[in-house]
């Protein structure tokens, strides 16, 4: 049997781009968000929000797998993880520089 490797990058290249410009007004549930736009999660904005509700990396991945066909196989929790820090790290204020979900600090309290 000849099976092919399954890179393990690029799971999400039939999705849109993260930089996808949102509509300002668009009233979208966390779920829609994750299936439609699952580059998104690279935002902080989207980051903040869904950490913020409680999603964490095991959640977001398996709403990204059952939810959208994934021909380049599933997207694992710790890619999302790496994503979702990614973009928070680049926040320019000090607390962010080694941000992770355990110490993501709620805007609203």
């Amino acid at each position: 049997m000849n099976k092919t490797p399954v890179p393990s990058y690029g799971k999400l290249s039939n999705s849109p781009s993260m930089d996808f410009s949102f509509l300002e007004r668009a009233n979208m549930t966390a779920i829609e968000t994750l299936v439609i736009f699952p580059e998104s999660i690279k935002s902080i904005d989207v980051t903040d929000k869904l950490v913020t509700s409680g999603f964490k990396p095991p959640t977001v991945a398996y709403i990204i797998n059952s939810c959208r066909y994934m021909p380049h196989g599933y997207i694992k929790p710790n890619t999302v993880l790496r994503m979702m820090q990614a973009g928070m790290k680049k926040r320019p204020k000090p607390q962010y520089k080694n941000w992770n979900i355990g110490n993501h600090i709620n805007p609203n309290e």
